[in-house]
């Protein structure tokens, strides 16, 4: 999607990124304007070796970029370039609290443009947020749920927007597709379902590796998960995909235990590691 053009969201998205207490300094940002094709604009500053002039602060400084960008451009596309490269969550790992506020604090704004940042650092649209109130009571009722289901992150990543928009059985749909997504992300494989799951956690020279597989017990956990997979396409996303919507009728806290299970999925996921021979040659 397209990142509005409005000064009060250039303002907003420069006064947070440029705060004087966020992590990132006034060289990463020009690190990334460049990156995005920015021009980074004369910020006054001058020294001779002996005297000097600190120049205009971060956020007024980011800011003039942004104009100049647009109003030589006309087009929002260098910003969100920019915005997509300051918050890719690969590079955040080592300081993953200050990352997410610093996403949360640019939501904010965003929502009330129709859009967010997504978990992978990615611009998304979400349905529009009318008032300060509105946008505050959505995240933080979005953050609650969140602790207190331990959810991972990538189940949010699918649904985040239709759960915003109380679109429960698009999001359940949405995340339980995604599992299949993330193994197929993992394995190479293009298929779906059994097909992909029987495949990739096969106990005899799967895809993928919950353990070693050295005895049976081991075997039995790597069938579990198969099975889990399987589980959770046939119960979630097989009849939710054939069903009209208005034939499923769900509340907010059963599609988030809906969720857990999904998230456990993940979970499982993150602690696989991949056959080096089927992978690489898939």
């Amino acid at each position: 999607m397209e990142l509005k053009a409005d000064q009060v969201l250039f303002e907003a998205i420069a006064s947070i990124i440029g705060a004087t207490d966020c992590f990132l300094s006034k060289s990463d940002l020009r690190h990334f304007l460049e990156s995005a094709d920015i021009a980074c604009v004369d910020d006054g500053s001058w020294t001779d070796g002996r005297r000097y002039k600190i120049g205009l602060n971060k956020k007024e400084w980011l800011y003039n970029c942004f104009v100049e960008d647009f109003n030589g451009r006309h087009t929002t596309e260098g910003i969100k370039r920019f915005l997509e490269l300051v918050l890719d969550p690969a590079l955040h790992t080592k300081r993953r609290s200050e990352y997410e506020l610093l996403v949360e604090a640019i939501n904010k704004p965003l929502m009330l443009h129709g859009c967010e940042i997504n978990a992978e650092g990615k611009l998304c649209a979400i349905p529009q947020a009318r008032t300060l109130s509105e946008v505050d009571r959505r995240i933080d009722e979005f953050r609650s749920e969140l602790g207190k289901r331990n959810i991972h992150q990538r189940v949010m990543h699918y649904c985040r927007a239709d759960l915003l928009n109380n679109d429960y059985k698009s999001a359940v749909l949405e995340a339980a597709k995604g599992l299949a997504d993330r193994v197929r992300e993992m394995t190479g494989r293009g298929d779906d379902g059994t097909s992909l799951f029987d495949a990739s956690f096969s106990k005899a020279d799967p895809y993928l590796y919950l353990n070693d597989l050295k005895d049976d017990s081991k075997k039995s956990e790597q069938n579990g998960l198969r099975e889990l997979m399987n589980s959770i396409f046939h119960l979630i996303r097989n009849p939710l995909s054939h069903q009209p919507k208005i034939q499923w009728d769900v509340n907010r806290n059963e599609a988030l235990d809906v969720f857990v299970l999904i998230s456990l999925a993940h979970k499982y996921l993150d602690e696989c590691f991949p056959n080096p021979v089927k992978v690489l040659w898939s």
